[in-house]
This record gives structure tokens, C-alpha cells and sequence, in this order.
């Protein structure tokens, strides 16, 4: 396998429009994640007050020689840390940014934490990246270096990542003393399979060092997703719940009744801004009693979506988009869906909705089947509902997946005593409740 070259970069170093282009050229040759595409992390880095302690982790094919367009043998100048000097945008093949922190738990336990596309600041995280992950391209091939032996190699994603995270953990200066590096609301599945690259084959003093980290996944939750791709089914959701259908229809024909239903999905960012904000209240109205109050009431959530929005103007060639799906009932808006769109999927990300005082009308059931279809005259693949428990989505929705909060942890006394402790609260805990 051909063992790319992993560089740890203050960002305070990395001029910011360098970045993006590097980012965007990367993320044109990856799986296309709005999440991870310069749209979001462009307007993250936007609202972070400092770029002290933020690091950028780049993966880069340096092999010493490559094939021009031409199929002719080139020869690289050895590998600056700094700009790509003499490399091509193409020889990139991974990018992260790290947040550091450093924490007290429990008076005892002392932490440097690496958050990747986070801060570990509650505020400034409610902005809530989902799929969190390392940018990767999604196959890099590259040449051989003898042009009598020409043939391609390849490296997956999950390679890249395993190489990546494999540097970070043991050989980066800047790492070695970082205690946990912290990855939230990531897939649990590339996860368990970077632990076991990283740790299982043949035992060497490599895998024995990184046999020593504990991989820890906590905060588990499901995600739903709804394939639209194929045959759709007007009668949607009807086959993954007839209840909610029913509810739908029900909903539907009581408000045809007395009122002209109209939805539209709307991509002008300054109408988008607009309604998000003439329509908020009813989501801060929603939440305000909640352990998670609304975004709305966070000045850094507001910042950031005000830049998010506006990228839509910006990246008008690609399909990393911010839309609203609106609906109207006699020309009033009564609902609004907040909805982030890529080449393949329409995610949902939040409501709005007038609260009526008909309880049989369910404005939201009606909002989302409104919605997949519009994604689906779209071309979209998917109507993403994302993560989180709640009702409504395994009404909606028919694939599931699984979420987590992933933590890569160093081998310290103090976390083998705080996990100790917590094993012994958790079964004292449960004994009490069986007696």
C-alpha cells in the first residue's frame, strides 16, 4: 500500500484562501458530504474567535515521481510542511482541522483534547456538524516510480484514514502529547473498522503502541434516511407506516378544506435569510423549555448560518446548497423546512411551524412528505432526516445508521481510574434498581 505523507499545520500558518482552494479541489474528488465541503467549514472557521490552537491535518501523495498528463515519468522536489510546492491539487488526499482544548474532569482527571470540526466549546458547537470525518478523496491512484514496472495503485478512503489517524497517534510532534482527540456526531461504522486496521494483523511494536489507545464510542444514536431513488411511491409514507400516512392524509384533507395549500422550495439567499429569520420564534417558542434551547437564541449559530447562506451565492456551480421548503396556507406561511442540499441528498436540519390549534392537523408529517417529493423532482437519491430518536423519523424513513460520539484516548492513570469509578457507579447503580 503507498503510505501518503501526513503534516500537522497551525492555521494560523495556512493562508485561508490557500485553504479553501486545497479544500474544495480535494472535496470535488470525494464523496460529496455538505458536511464536510468548504460551504460548512469555511463558515465554521468564520465564526471561531481565534485560529490560536487550531491545527489543519493534510494527507499528500509524495511519492518522488508521477505521471504528467502525458504519460510521461516526473520527478517531485522533496516535501515542504508548508504550501504545496511543486504538487499538484490532485496529489491531495486528505485534510482535517483539529480545535485544542484542555479540560478538568472530576477535579482529577486533566485532558488535552483534539476536537476535529469542532471546539469543545458548547456554544459554538451547537451549530452541529453531522457525518464528522476527515475529507478524503475517494480512490487516488498513482504511478509506480520506475517506468519499466508503470502500473497503478490505489489507496481507499478508509486506507487514507487509517494512515492519517495512525500518524496523528504516533509519529506527529504536535500530537504526542494529546490525551483525547474527540471526533461528535460521526459514523460509528468507519470507526470500528479504523480500530481494527489500526490495532489487528500481524503484532509489531507499531500495532502493540496503538493497541495501548482506547477507542471508546459513547452517545450512540440512530439516523434515518429515506432512498428515493427508482420508482417513488405517491403514496409515501405508506409503505414504511401506514399510521403516519393515514395522519398525513388526514392532515391534508383538513386543511384543503378551508385553506389553498402551496409548498415551494426557495434557494435565493436573501429570501432564504429572510424567512429563517422572520420565522424563528416559533422554533425558539418550541425549545425554549428544553435542555437544548434554540439555535435561534445563539449569536454563533445565527453567524454561522448568515455565512452558510450566503455561500450559496459563491458556490453557484456546485450543488452544495442552503433551501427552505415553505409552506403557504392561503398565501400565509404556516412551516418552514431548513433543508441542505448536495449532488445526492436533501438533508433536513431543522422546522419552524406555526403552532395550530387543531391537534389532528400534523403540519410537520405533511412539511416532510412535501419535501421528499420535492427532493425527489429534484434527481436527489436521499431525504436524509439525520441523527437523532424521534418518532416521526422511523415513521419516515426505512435505512438506518449509526451515530456516535468517537474518542481516541491515551493510556493515562487518571482515565483508568475515572473509567474504573464509572464502572462502579453504573453497577452500584444497577443493583439498586433490581432491588
Amino acid at each position: 500500500m503507498l503510505n501518503p505523507t501526513i503534516q500537522v499545520i497551525p492555521l494560523s500558518d495556512y493562508p485561508l484562501d490557500k485553504l479553501e482552494q486545497e479544500w474544495n479541489s480535494l472535496f470535488n474528488r470525494s464523496a460529496d458530504c455538505f458536511f464536510l465541503s468548504w460551504n460548512w467549514i469555511g463558515s465554521w472557521l468564520s465564526i471561531l474567535p481565534t485560529f490560536d490552537d487550531v491545527y489543519v491535518v493534510r494527507a499528500v501523495n509524495c511519492s518522488h515521481s508521477n505521471t504528467n498528463m502525458n504519460g510521461t515519468i516526473v520527478n517531485k522536489p522533496p516535501f515542504d510542511t508548508g504550501a504545496l510546492n511543486g504538487y499538484a491539487l490532485d496529489d491531495l488526499l486528505g485534510f482535517g482541522i483539529f480545535c485544542e482544548t484542555k479540560v478538568r474532569r472530576h477535579g482529577f482527571v486533566k485532558s488535552k483534547q483534539w476536537h476535529l470540526h469542532r471546539t469543545g466549546n458548547e456554544k459554538l458547537d451547537q451549530i452541529w456538524i453531522e457525518y464528522n470525518d476527515f475529507l478524503l478523496a475517494e480512490t487516488s491512484a498513482v504511478n509506480t516510480e520506475t517506468i519499466s514496472s508503470i502500473s497503478n495503485k490505489s489507496l481507499s478512503s478508509q486506507q487514507i484514514r487509517t494512515s492519517m489517524w495512525q500518524s496523528l497517534l504516533t509519529s506527529q510532534p504536535r500530537t504526542q502529547n494529546v490525551d483525547e482527540f474527540i471526533v461528535n456526531v460521526a459514523q460509528t461504522k468507519w470507526f470500528e473498522q479504523l480500530q481494527s486496521d489500526l490495532t489487528s494483523g500481524s503484532t509489531t511494536d507499531l500495532t502493540n503502541d496503538l493497541g495501548r489507545f482506547k477507542y471508546l464510542t459513547s452517545s450512540r444514536q440512530p439516523g434515518y434516511k429515506h432512498n428515493i431513488e427508482g420508482d417513488f411511491s405517491e403514496q409515501y409514507p405508506s409503505l414504511i407506516s401506514k399510521s403516519a400516512y393515514k395522519n398525513i392524509a388526514k392532515s391534508h384533507a383538513l386543511l384543503k378544506g378551508q385553506s389553498k395549500i402551496e409548498c415551494k422550495l426557495i434557494n435565493d439567499i436573501e429570501q432564504v435569510a429572510q424567512i429563517l429569520e422572520e420565522q424563528k420564534g416559533w422554533h425558539v417558542a418550541k425549545w425554549q423549555n428544553s435542555l437544548t434551547p434554540s439555535g435561534f437564541e445563539n449569536r454563533s449559530f445565527l453567524d454561522f448560518h448568515q455565512q452558510l447562506i450566503k455561500q450559496n451565492a459563491q458556490y453557484k456551480t456546485t450543488r452544495c446548497q442552503t433551501m427552505l421548503n415553505v409552506m403557504y396556507l392561503n398565501d400565509e406561511i404556516v412551516a418552514i423546512n431548513y433543508l441542505l442540499v448536495n449532488n445526492t441528498t436533501m438533508h433536513f436540519y431543522l422546522s419552524c411551524i406555526k403552532p395550530l390549534k387543531n391537534n389532528k392537523i400534523k403540519i410537520g408529517l405533511l412539511l416532510h412528505q412535501e419535501s421528499v417529493r420535492l427532493a425527489k423532482s429534484e434527481g436527489l437519491l436521499y431525504y436524509d432526516y439525520m441523527a437523532g430518536e424521534a418518532r416521526y423519523k422511523s415513521q419516515l424513513a426505512e435505512e438506518l445508521t449509526s451515530f456516535g460520539l468517537l474518542t481516541i484516548q491515551k493510556p493515562k492513570i487518571s482515565f483508568f481510574i475515572e473509567s474504573t469509578l464509572s464502572c462502579a457507579k453504573h453497577f452500584w447503580l444497577d443493583i439498586n434498581q433490581r432491588k
